[in-house]
């Protein structure tokens, strides 16, 4: 855990994920820590906390479920990656963070142009997250600095069905 449970705590009051919530997704449902991002001075953790975040800005584009056979049309006009980015910030301090969200992004126009046929599997379980399971994940990244499966890994649901999920910080 970093070595500040002050640090911790900030990122675990801050963030918050209620995607899709009463029926809404918008980008100030992804409350970052007041101030500037804090970092935990470790490349890999900030990585892990960055992708976190860049999963989160994924779920904004798919807030819920679909139904069978209900299609969607793309939302063009909100730009979260950029927003988001904005919010993040820039320099030698935040470079993991945001190299981590951008990550996430990158990763599903990667799977989308290079194998299409996991795009089902990976949008299954951009539905499993939500606010209580974003936050944990982040808690979690917080005390082990370590990364969890992503939804880009199959362990991404083992994670979940072994009932390993994540603790939240107090």
């Amino acid at each position: 855990m970093h070595a500040s449970a002050t640090f911790a705590r900030r990122w675990w009051l801050a963030a918050k994920f209620p995607i899709g919530a009463d029926e809404t997704a918008s980008l100030d449902q992804i409350a970052l820590p007041n101030g500037p991002i804090p970092t935990t001075n470790d490349a890999g953790t900030d990585c892990a906390l960055g992708f976190e975040l860049g999963q989160a800005a994924l779920k904004l584009g798919r807030p819920w479920p679909m139904e069978a056979g209900e299609e969607s049309e793309p939302d063009v006009a909100p730009d979260y990656i950029s927003e988001l980015l904005l919010r993040i910030g820039s320099g030698p301090a935040v470079q993991f963070l945001r190299m981590g969200f951008l990550c996430a992004p990158e990763a599903l126009v990667e799977v989308a142009l290079n194998a299409p046929s996991r795009l089902p599997a990976i949008t299954e379980r951009l539905d499993k997250l939500d606010d209580a399971l974003i936050r944990a994940r982040i808690a979690y990244v917080l005390e082990k600095g370590e990364a969890l499966p992503t939804i880009f890994d199959e362990g991404f649901v083992s994670t979940l069905a072994a009932g390993r999920k994540p603790r939240a910080l107090p």
